[in-house]
């Protein structure tokens, strides 16, 4: 019975505790309401009040002006006239100034209403602060300020949240109202439940001499301007991302339809995974088992047991027997006839790049542990962890009896990722193989032309960008992807899905049955780092002249990627937007490097316009320039800039001199007899008929299965 008051008294307490959180922690997020509410509306605001972005973001500034520079003067206010009056004050201010901020007619006067704004704001979060600390001391003191950080950092997540839910149902003036009409219930409720903290014998007589004296020691406190700065500019980096991503994200999306779009607009891709790592790991034993069972590599990627023979003959195709099939060292032989099993490489999400169906190979090890090899495109081959047979590929099934494989040319990503990796979304095309459930397919209706599209699209900047900003995690997951904007099918020039797939063949065998379907003739494979790269830049600047973005737009998406290699590491990399682009080729000089070239040659598109872009040169499009002087684009950051540097000449050759004597029209006679192959290899239900599921179509013998074997 003696504990029951002492219990009672306690929860009372804690309800206490808890009543004062939420009414303290509802004016600190003041801040982030004044700050992220509207962002998704800042478009729509510059084009009623006939400004610029740039002056448009400003608003952003001014308000945050308010929020800093008003809490060196609402606290010592505080401290002076007590916590509720100065509470009571800015509520009434903050709801005033954002009725006039949406009844604004002009960018002048919306920046000094927000100014205002910001001031009012900051009064309510230093007297919240400050009526903290009056009420907790010591081990409560922290409890509490914990609780209070929670309603901190929920704002910034909240509020952009609820400013777009209200964009589908107001303007931008509505936002600010709806501002008000929270400000008005702040007040009320501070109104009813907020009493006076500061006692008056604890207040400071009324002037602030001392304060400002303590101000300019503060000033002139070298370690602590230091720290202050630094963290100053991080968040002023941070803030000039955001409000300047509002602006291209909206275009990005405007100009475009979602990936997971299935109306007639849309691309009606589909996501599915094929075999999982854990459950279905008794279909894929490891390589070296089935090596030492007879199976060698062909030379499209297949593992094939038969009675191989020494060959020495011409490994062209067209100058050997009809139906002959050649190791991949171009050693041993094995005619159609003679096969007697097939197994397939399981792909893994690390196998793959952008516009690359085998990045990596396996060397050993298994899992953290395992040891994987740089393939290089002069010598593309795959080298994978585990093999499938082909039977199992075929007849495996899911607990609904349905295919669990897809057939045909697959477009595939790695869900492994994040938004600080150089790049965050990494997709390839595969051929009629086995993937892994770390490496997702997204299938788009039509067959292999809109699959290489895809993979145009998902590789670019663009995507990149709109990616990063809803990936939180380190898994991209599908209901982030579908959510993600692609642009209009039909609007994707024939000559960049040509370019795409020259980047993804790599001139390797191993996807011509792909090429053989596409229905239009290629040039030469981008093999050298010279012609990837280039295929890669014309691919971004078109991407970006897709979704009718701005070169400012542009140089946002690419912020900072310009700056010297010194910049990019140590201390000075930690200024820099974490989500940026400015990681990919930091450790090269800015003029060589796939985003700094991406901004040239879009600079050349906006002069040119798209198809004359593409078109010059005899039809190869945009060449990487011989000389290039930073400045001339807005670019650089040191002497540099200012320099004539020599560009693709230190890039190497476009073209290895064997590429340069091949004949094409023999090259795509080579083409089809590959395909020939590979679809008698691994027979499709019909010649034509791609990501679509099979029924079991080839004819080996099943004693030398994979169950036999393992």
């Amino acid at each position: 019975m003696d504990n029951q008051p002492t219990m009672l008294s306690r929860k009372r307490g804690n309800a206490q505790r808890v009543k004062m959180a939420v009414i303290l922690g509802a004016l600190i997020s003041f801040g982030p309401l004044s700050l992220d509410m509207y962002l998704p509306g800042l478009p729509a605001l510059a084009e009623d009040l006939n400004t610029s972005a740039s002056l448009t973001q400003l608003s952003l500034t001014f308000c945050l002006l308010g929020l800093s520079f008003g809490q060196l003067a609402a606290g010592p206010l505080s401290d002076i006239y007590g916590r509720r009056k100065p509470i009571l004050i800015g509520l009434v201010v903050f709801i005033i100034s954002s009725v006039l901020c949406a009844l604004s007619t002009s960018i002048g006067m919306l920046l000094v209403l927000r100014l205002l704004q910001g001031l009012a704001g900051a009064t309510c979060i230093v007297g919240a602060r400050a009526t903290a600390r009056d009420l907790y001391s010591g081990t409560e003191l922290t409890k509490f300020m914990a609780l209070l950080a929670i309603f901190h950092g929920a704002g910034p997540i909240i509020a952009p949240v609820i400013g777009g839910q209200l964009m589908y149902v107001t303007t931008w003036n509505g936002i600010f109202y709806v501002l008000a009409a929270i400000g008005v219930l702040f007040l009320v409720t501070a109104g009813m439940n907020l009493t006076e903290t500061l006692e008056p014998s604890g207040r400071i007589s009324g002037k602030l001499k001392n304060t400002f004296s303590i101000y300019r020691r503060l000033l002139l406190d070298r370690s602590f301007m230091g720290f202050s700065l630094a963290q100053g500019m991080i968040t002023g980096g941070m803030f000039a991302y955001i409000s300047g991503s509002s602006f291209v994200l909206q275009k990005i999306y405007g100009n475009g339809v979602l990936l997971g779009d299935h109306s007639e607009h849309g691309w009606g891709i589909k996501y599915t995974t094929e075999f999982h790592m854990t459950n279905d790991s008794k279909l894929f034993p490891p390589r070296p088992k089935w090596e030492e069972k007879g199976y060698l590599p062909d030379e499209y990627g297949h593992w094939l047991r038969g009675p191989w023979r020494d060959y020495q003959g011409s490994k062209n195709v067209l100058d050997r027997e009809h139906g002959v099939v050649l190791s991949r060292d171009g050693t041993q032989a094995l005619h159609l006839e003679q096969i007697e099993d097939v197994a397939l490489p399981l792909y893994e999400g690390r196998m793959i790049g952008q516009f690359d169906f085998s990045e990596k190979g396996w060397v050993s090890g298994t899992g953290r542990s395992a040891v994987w090899r740089d393939i290089p495109f002069q010598e593309k081959v795959i080298e994978p962890q585990y093999l499938m047979g082909l039977n199992s590929y075929v007849e495996a099934v899911d607990k609904n009896g349905k295919p669990k494989s897809v057939r045909g040319l697959k477009p595939c990503y790695m869900d492994v990722s994040s938004a600080t990796n150089s790049r965050t979304m990494i997709s390839s095309g595969v051929w009629d193989v086995p993937c892994g459930n770390k490496v997702p397919l997204l299938l788009p209706r039509g067959g292999a032309l809109p699959a290489i599209s895809l993979q145009t699209c998902l590789n670019s900047f663009v995507f990149d960008f709109a990616m990063r900003s809803r990936l939180g995690g380190l898994t991209i997951n599908y209901f982030i992807v579908e959510e993600c904007p692609l642009p209009h099918q039909a609007l994707i020039p024939q000559e960049i899905i040509a370019k795409a797939f020259s980047l993804l063949a790599a001139n390797s065998p191993t996807l011509s049955a792909a090429k053989d379907s596409l229905g239009f003739e290629l040039g030469h494979a981008a093999i050298t780092e010279h012609e990837r790269l280039r295929l890669r830049v014309i691919i971004d600047a078109t991407m970006f002249g897709l979704c009718s973005l701005s070169l400012e737009d542009v140089a946002h998406i690419l912020k900072d990627c310009d700056r010297p290699i010194g910049d990019l590491s140590g201390d000075s990399a930690k200024k820099l937007n974490p989500k940026g682009f400015w990681r990919l080729g930091k450790g090269t000089d800015p003029e060589l490097r796939h985003t700094v070239l991406s901004l040239v040659a879009f600079c050349d598109l906006q002069e040119k316009g798209l198809d004359a872009f593409l078109a010059q040169n005899g039809g190869d499009g945009w060449m990487i320039p011989d000389n290039l002087r930073l400045a001339d684009y807005g670019l650089g950051h040191d002497e540099r800039a200012q320099q004539s540097l020599s560009v693709a000449s230190r890039l190497g050759p476009r073209f290895y001199d064997w590429q340069l004597n091949e004949d094409l029209e023999r090259s795509w006679q080579e083409c089809a007899d590959h395909a020939e192959l590979i679809r008698r290899i691994v027979p499709l239900p019909s010649p034509d008929e791609t990501l679509t599921i099979a029924e079991p179509s080839a004819n080996y013998d099943t004693q030398g299965s994979q169950g036999a074997l393992f």
